[in-house]
């Protein structure tokens, strides 16, 4: 994210700005090889980015090797709507490294999609947590001020989404513990 200039001049002289969420309109003076100019007029919408990382083992490392807080302050410049975590452990797991993602990053949303616990090949479905166990562990996270925005990854199923809906729905969303970013989103 940042400023770009238009392709052209732009008429104003101005940089378009893609950093700042939202619609945003620029007109382009342009001329074609035998000289001939016309003015050009653009809508694009900029949309802040969610970013989710992916805890792969109890070492709490992400697939890039990283600690989820130096996770964080590796994307945090691209001021993310929401940050979170994603698939590879189950929500019994990964509760540690939400935690720590909650603490670290007070100014964005948090998401959180884990698996129907870990991996099971002698599992029917190949993940041994029902609907009831995930949709309970969530409900922990969301009671806690963890996270606000919750589903699922690997292993999970429409009834596990309903379940974790059910659970979530009457309680409070995480509160942002600083300005943040977007306040429009806020």
């Amino acid at each position: 994210m940042g400023v770009a200039t238009c392709a052209g001049s732009a008429a104003s002289g101005a940089p378009v700005d893609t950093a700042t969420p939202g619609t945003k309109t620029f007109t382009v003076d342009v001329t074609d090889s035998v000289g001939n100019t016309a003015s050009v007029q653009r809508t694009y919408t900029v949309v802040a980015p969610g970013i989710s990382g992916t805890v792969t083992d109890a070492s709490g490392r992400i697939l890039s090797g990283q600690t989820v807080t130096a996770f964080w302050h590796s994307v945090r410049h691209a001021q993310p709507l929401a940050i979170g975590l994603n698939c590879a452990l189950g929500a019994a797991l990964m509760r540690p490294y939400i935690q720590e993602l909650a603490r670290v990053a007070p100014d964005t949303f948090i998401s959180c999609y884990p698996n129907a616990g870990l991996p099971n090949p002698m599992s029917d479905t190949g993940f041994d947590e029902t609907p009831e166990v995930t949709s309970q562990l969530i409900r922990e996270f969301a009671s806690e001020g963890l996270v606000n925005i919750v589903g699922g990854c690997c292993g999970t199923t429409p009834e596990h989404i309903g379940a974790i809906r059910e659970a979530v729905s009457p309680l409070a969303a995480r509160s942002l513990q600083r300005a943040f970013f977007y306040k429009e989103a806020a």
